[in-house]
């Protein structure tokens, strides 16, 4: 399970530069690109820049690294440029959101398979509900959710990873709800919210915190619940720095007297811990070799541990930069090709209902 504040233990795990490695092909040589699976000035192109800023001190030689914008297709333009047209030299990375279930369900325009990439880092996106509170019945506390006969859910498209999560999670707690989709971007659908043209919003969590502060403070709005996940033992993954707003699972629990279980809960689990725990990658092309991918994984660490980095997330959201960690993002890109049949049977049917 990713922690916000990893980066203690990320500066750890970032070993020294062996003088054998230094020499490796991908990272000499004056120049390292990153290509962002979307356009300038939102919030993955934020994000590279900043990796960017810091990552090419930390490499041999201090080559100098730059971005380049490719949008289109929910990322998966740039991810088959890495993955069908880049050299794998180590010298062309991806950076941006990772469109899992386009891998599992076979969609002819993904070429890519993510778990041939070669993970380097990812960051991680806790996902949130915030609810207007003057819906009839008045909801008080996140349980009533489900006593609302009628609520109106906004999203951008019924079968991207944003609405998908918001129907299963909504389906799993029984509430009464119909989808909105087509807002364009989050400043869109959350003046919607507030003009009360939708009731329900999800996003990051970091984001509903900033940008809803002063409605949930004067009463207008509230997190209803962030969306957790479950490991194989039972244990709920809880994010550490969520205080006072319930997970999903603890929400379920407190309406249902019982934790939740079955097909929808196991695919929603699992596309919890791909699409929340996971949402943003740096990758090499497939084929990189081990000693080049082994440099850019430590000089990521690094580069994500340095005090000014951290600096421009408290600034900017608050919290500080939010990551998964090499384990759980290496675990998390190879669960694409192990899915289950019933999780692959329900995602689909998701993902059809809402063309």
């Amino acid at each position: 399970m990713f922690n916000r504040f990893l980066l203690t233990a990320l500066s750890a795990a970032a070993i020294a530069f062996a003088p054998a490695a230094a020499q490796a092909q991908g990272a000499r040589g004056n120049q390292i690109t990153i290509i962002v699976g979307s356009g300038p000035g939102g919030t993955m192109d934020t994000n590279a820049r900043q990796i960017a800023q810091y990552l090419g001190r930390h490499l041999p030689g201090q080559p100098t690294v730059v971005v380049q914008n490719m949008p289109g297709g929910s990322g998966m333009h740039a991810t088959n440029y890495i993955y069908e047209v880049a050299k794998p030299d180590a010298k062309t990375l991806y950076y941006g959101i990772w469109f899992p279930i386009a891998q599992i369900l076979k969609l002819p325009e993904l070429k890519a398979q993510y778990d041939k990439m070669g993970i380097i880092g990812a960051g991680a996106d806790t996902r949130g509900i915030v609810v207007r509170r003057d819906v009839t019945p008045r909801i008080d506390k996140p349980a009533d959710i489900v006593k609302v006969p009628n609520l109106v859910v906004g999203g951008t498209s019924l079968n991207g990873a944003q609405d998908m999560l918001n129907r299963m999670s909504l389906d799993l707690l029984g509430a009464n709800y119909k989808m909105v989709s087509g807002y364009g971007n989050g400043a869109e659908s959350f003046l919607a919210l507030v003009r009360s043209e939708i009731d329900v919003l999800n996003n990051s969590y970091a984001t509903i915190v900033r940008r809803s502060g002063p409605e949930i403070r004067a009463g207008k709005l509230m997190p209803g619940y962030y969306f957790c996940t479950m490991d194989d033992k039972g244990e709920i993954q809880r994010a550490d720095f969520i205080k006072d707003t319930p997970c999903l699972i603890d929400l379920y629990k407190e309406i249902h007297g019982k934790l939740p279980s079955g097909d929808l809960f196991d695919t929603l689990n699992f596309y919890t811990n791909m699409v929340a725990n996971m949402i943003y990658i740096l990758a090499t092309p497939p084929g990189v070799a081990p000693d080049q991918l082994q440099i850019l994984r430590d000089a990521y660490a690094k580069a994500v541990a340095e005090p000014e980095f951290v600096d421009f997330y408290m600034k900017a959201t608050g919290f500080g930069p939010e990551l998964a960690t090499l384990d759980d993002a290496k675990r998390i890109m190879g669960s694409v090709a192990t899915v289950r049949p019933h999780e692959v049977a329900t995602l689909r049917k998701y993902y059809d209902t809402g063309k």
